[in-house]
């Protein structure tokens, strides 16, 4: 499977327009959240039908500048990944919308997170997709060299090893890395022309994985 990945689109749609081609050639654009700067359903739904034009096997959750009406237009559109799992061309993706609790205090969503990963296929590769990344990678690490993620979302990662954790929300951390069973993500911000493939076998094996900017 071919896979495209935005985030951190913030309803800047130039880069969409940009990539036509590309997001035409992926079997499935997988967004990470922050589709609009703080924007309901108008902004959301202006981002999504741009990117359809090209591609309309979409698969998203919502950042922390999505407000709850953008997070419902995705769930009316049948393309939220918000605390569910979708099984789509012999993969499994979980997801979670927003900032990602810090303790598991019985909080209703890292219930519902940990009940849509529970659901997972073990014959079928994971890829989970939040907003916010996981503790302790390439994908968390600030401008100020500090890690930022979520220790408690790390914890959940690591114990299903899935073979990808897509993440968006820290600006600069753009890149991968492989910890284990899992290669943790972050595609970079589309709203500054950043965005990344993904090519992943039938048994879960990444062949290819490459980083993009478009600067015009």
């Amino acid at each position: 499977m071919k896979m495209l990945l935005l985030s951190d689109i913030h309803s800047q749609t130039k880069l969409i327009a940009n990539i036509g081609k590309e997001l035409s050639c992926a079997e499935i654009v997988v967004i990470s959240g922050d589709i609009t700067n703080f924007g309901g359903k108008a902004q959301t739904k202006e981002v999504i039908g741009l990117i359809e034009k090209y591609n309309s096997n979409i698969l998203a959750v919502g950042g922390n500048c999505d407000l709850k009406e953008s997070i419902e237009y995705l769930e009316s559109k049948d393309i939220s990944l918000h605390n569910k799992l979708i099984s789509t061309g012999g993969f499994n993706f979980a997801g979670t919308s927003g900032v990602f609790p810090s303790i598991d205090n019985g909080d209703q969503r890292v219930e519902a997170f940990k009940n849509c990963l529970n659901l997972a296929d073990k014959d079928k590769p994971l890829i989970v997709v939040t907003h916010q990344p996981a503790y302790a990678t390439k994908a968390d690490m600030s401008c100020s060299g500090g890690h930022c993620g979520n220790k408690l979302l790390r914890r959940l990662i690591d114990q299903k090893m899935p073979t990808l954790a897509i993440s968006g929300h820290i600006h600069e951390a753009i890149g991968y890395e492989k910890i284990d069973q899992t290669i943790f993500m972050n595609p970079g911000p589309a709203c500054d022309g950043y965005y990344a493939t993904v090519e992943i076998d039938a048994s879960g094996e990444a062949l290819a994985i490459e980083h993009y900017r478009k600067t015009s």
